[in-house]
């Protein structure tokens, strides 16, 4: 059975069709096309009017359950995210769309009360993971593409050389969430795949 965490979900799809139904029915939008459509089920999904409410082929991918809870949960924080990364790939202004990525990802991770970020290549995919109450998780993946955007832009405002990604970095950046100021500790470090960048969070009352 296929991790869906490590899939790329179109998440402009929740918003071209109907959010709560996917919501209510336990199903996730993965792609489309103008023949098809290519959803995620699990065993308790409600598969019942889907044929009449999507008058293309369908095909399937059947994942766990907890796994598909995971996508739907915090779902509107996802479609945002989904939305800046998509801007940023897109348009000629990709440091504004970075910097909101960065700034809501982070303001949502704080809330989440994430110890660090991880951002991780993985095949075709950039990956982010939160680590909470010690457990590392996948939150979020885009387009692969994306990571060189990202990884220079964290690389920027943290002091590093944007050039290299064959050898370690660490550095440091502070950000305003809410009013409160936050120190990060970056780490770069190279890998088979490219490089992972790490985000420690630290406020400073701790």
């Amino acid at each position: 059975m296929k991790s869906i965490l490590k899939t790329l979900i179109d998440y402009a799809l929740f918003e071209k069709y109907d959010k709560e139904y996917f919501i209510n029915n336990k199903i996730i939008p993965i792609f489309e096309n103008d023949i098809s459509i290519k959803i995620a089920v699990c065993k308790s999904s409600n598969l019942q009017t889907i044929k009449d409410d999507f008058p293309k082929l369908i095909s399937f991918i059947e994942v766990e359950e907890l796994e598909l809870l995971f996508i739907l949960s915090y779902i509107n924080k996802k479609i945002l995210l989904y939305s800046f990364a998509l801007k940023a790939i897109s348009q000629n202004s990709f440091e504004k769309y970075i910097d909101k990525f960065l700034e809501e990802l982070i303001s949502f991770s704080i809330d989440l009360r994430t110890s660090d970020i991880h951002i991780e290549q993985y095949k075709e995919l950039i990956l982010f993971k939160f680590r909470i109450d010690g457990r590392l998780k996948t939150f979020f993946a885009f387009k692969s593409e994306f990571f060189k955007l990202i990884s220079s832009y964290i690389k920027l405002i943290s002091n590093l050389d944007i050039t290299q990604i064959r050898i370690p970095q660490d550095g440091r950046f502070s950000l305003n969430i809410e009013n409160i100021k936050y120190d990060f500790r970056v780490s770069s470090m190279p890998t088979l795949e490219a490089e992972s960048i790490v985000l420690r969070i630290l406020d400073n009352k701790n």
